[in-house]
């Protein structure tokens, strides 16, 4: 992935890198942890599990909400590859109605199962 900033989200930005692995952080050791403090302590009965586990996923919620504030407004930029786009979206009329179609070039309609991407160029109504 690029490295990318979020465009419009005043409290955090971060790059898509520090974005994933905070996400991967989240989603696998917080949860990781609280089941394994809950088995433990249960086990070796320890005082306070479900105040510890219930902390832990009180904390990992709040920081989800904070990590999703970090995608609000997110513009990820397009790389335009070396040979321009591969269509365009166009005006058109279909049965006395105006719609807007996308056209792909030759190359693109040839290779469109095996591209990663399709970057297609837009529309200015009124252009």
């Amino acid at each position: 992935m690029a490295d990318h900033k979020a465009a419009n989200s005043g409290l955090v930005q971060l790059s898509d890198e520090q974005y994933d692995f905070f996400r991967a952080f989240l989603e696998k050791v917080f949860p990781a942890a609280g089941a394994l403090y809950a088995l433990l302590g249960s086990y070796f009965h320890w005082n306070n599990v479900i105040e510890v586990t219930g902390s832990i996923a009180g904390v990992a919620v709040f920081l989800g909400v904070v990590l999703s504030l970090a995608r609000r407004g997110y513009q990820p930029l397009v790389d335009i590859p070396k040979s321009g786009y591969d269509g365009q979206v166009v005006e058109d009329v279909i049965d006395g109605e105006a719609v807007l179609r996308v056209a792909l070039k030759a190359d693109a309609t040839e290779e469109l199962f095996n591209k990663p991407q399709l970057v297609i160029k837009g529309f200015e109504a009124g252009a």
